[in-house]
């Protein structure tokens, strides 16, 4: 495969293509693609950088990062094909670095970033994670 046919790969919600669709700020940056891994980097207003990542396996979360369970928020987001998955944001111990993440088909996908001063700004992440999760299953 190749990085673009990885970049739009529908396993991974056809990230580049959900982030076109999408209020951002920057041009769409790959950081690293392969197969099993992909990792982009993209600007939301009020935000700053932002990364997607997705890498197989069963747990993907930044390794020097502890995510507090108690700033969970649990969303329910639809694929395409009506299967339901439960991102959950969460913020980090010191409370900079915001985190959206799930698990799907054996991969784990996360969207994260510094945390806005307003916590409504991150929105739009969610909103990207969820045009991705609906991306999910489509291709099958």
């Amino acid at each position: 495969m190749g990085e673009m046919e990885i970049v739009n790969a529908a396993e991974f919600g056809n990230p580049k293509e959900v982030l076109d669709h999408m209020p951002i700020v920057s041009n769409v940056t790959v950081i690293k693609t392969g197969e099993d891994e992909l990792q982009i980097e993209f600007e939301l207003e009020n935000v700053g950088l932002c990364t997607f990542a997705v890498g197989k396996g069963e747990k993907f979360v930044l390794p020097d990062e502890v995510f507090v369970d108690s700033t969970k928020i649990e969303w329910t987001a639809s694929t395409a094909d009506g299967e339901y998955l439960f991102p959950y944001m969460r913020v980090n111990e010191t409370g900079d670095i915001f985190m959206i993440d799930w698990t799907y088909n054996g991969y784990c996908f996360a969207i994260y970033g510094k945390s806005p001063q307003n916590t409504s700004d991150r929105d739009m992440a969610g909103k990207i994670a969820l045009a991705m999760i609906y991306n999910l299953g489509e291709a099958e």
